[in-house]
């Protein structure tokens, strides 16, 4: 009946031969009543980035029937859950029956004991070093401190750095401990431009719009939010129908949402989908959240094919200042701007930048890939920091 739900209990006892037995099964009642079902209207499990969507879901309870019902609900990138998983659950408010027993006071069982033998301790302590990194703090302790070097070099002569503390590579024009304005040497009218015919940046005259470097209809992703929206009050109507509108990020990700309902009787119900946003062509660079002076590192740009047939094009790569809106290729030592790349049908390829991460370039720096092949095109934009 109703009053059962939560649960019962049934316990069994007896006494055979002086010894007590029970034995207990639980009959599991549960709160069906209370529990709300998400029905998915309206949205796509596969979408472009930037896209304007609209979707929608219906809440209704046990036997089908509308509820009106109020939804909480949101999207994140699923990959945040490698750091640490996320999720919602439906408050637990309602009782559920717990075991009960019976005990025999007039029959009590006891254990055996043995008398322990004495034992000799013969056991042995050693310390043993193990290898070790050498930190800040153990350097000192065998004379060793940090080791500062300054290189100096121009925008069209920049400087080279074999990653050895004590080697130095030089290149005609490199100066060694002298200082230099920033990009000094650099012409006036350095601002490029990506010409899609020739696979190549070009020189182009100078503008203040930042976004002229990309050629017209080449969508360069520039909205990397984790998350994608969260609706913490959304009211269905009488017939449970909720929907609601926003604008897909532009990460090529694979994204989690959830939703969670109740009602005023407190009746709950969860959900959770998996979304995923991708493209025909799509590049995904593996860049650090941030740039330490002084390393050299393969900028890594994974080059994926969704199509049915094999792709040939060229992959495209621009580091821009973005306090001055000058090329910054030249501080990164940035020789192979430009990459051609095939990749099989359903297939990935990456392309490697080689970067010097100059010193004494003390603030961000921007960078672009974009990728073009056939009709198809691809680009991401973000700014990075670079630390000392």
């Amino acid at each position: 009946t109703e009053s059962d739900r939560g649960g019962m209990g049934v316990l069994d006892v007896f006494v055979k031969d002086n010894r007590f037995f029970t034995r207990q099964r639980i009959v599991e009642v549960p709160w069906t009543n209370k529990q709300l079902q998400i029905h998915y209207a309206s949205y796509r499990d596969k979408t472009q980035p930037g896209s304007q969507e609209k979707w929608a879901v219906t809440i209704s309870g046990q036997k089908q029937d509308k509820v009106a019902a109020e939804v909480l609900t949101a999207m994140y990138d699923a990959s945040l859950d490698q750091f640490a998983e996320h999720g919602w659950q439906t408050p637990y408010l309602y009782g559920v029956y717990t075991a009960g027993r019976w005990e025999g006071s007039n029959f009590i069982g006891g254990n055996g004991q043995t008398k322990p033998e004495m034992q000799k301790n013969e056991g042995y302590s050693y310390f043993k070093n193990y290898d070790q990194l050498i930190t800040l703090g153990n350097a000192r302790a065998f004379g060793m401190g940090r080791v500062r070097m300054t290189i100096r070099g121009s925008a069209t002569q920049p400087q080279a750095y074999d990653g050895a503390m004590s080697v130095l590579s030089r290149v005609p024009g490199l100066q060694v401990g002298e200082a230099a304005p920033y990009a000094s040497n650099a012409s006036s009218s350095d601002s490029i431009a990506y010409n899609k015919k020739t696979y190549s940046w070009a020189e182009a005259a100078k503008s203040d719009k930042p976004d002229q470097a990309a050629e017209p209809g080449i969508q360069v992703r520039k909205n990397f939010n984790e998350t994608a929206f969260f609706f913490p009050d959304l009211h269905a109507d009488v017939e449970g129908n909720v929907s609601f509108s926003f604008t897909m990020p532009e990460a090529l990700t694979r994204w989690k949402w959830m939703t969670l309902a109740q009602t005023k009787d407190l009746s709950f119900g969860y959900s959770e989908k998996t979304v995923v946003t991708q493209k025909e062509l799509m590049v995904q660079p593996n860049v650090p959240r941030f740039l330490r002076e002084g390393d050299h590192m393969d900028l890594a740009v994974k080059v994926v094919n969704l199509t049915d047939s094999e792709l040939t094009g060229q992959l495209a790569l621009q580091l821009t200042d973005p306090t001055t809106g000058q090329t910054a290729d030249g501080w990164f030592t940035n020789r192979q701007p430009n990459q051609y790349f095939t990749v099989g049908a359903g297939g990935s390829v990456v392309v490697s930048f080689p970067l010097v991460i100059p010193f004494q370039y003390n603030r961000p720096v921007t960078y672009r890939v974009v990728a073009e092949a056939k009709s198809f095109s691809d680009g991401e934009e973000a700014t990075l920091p670079v630390v000392s």
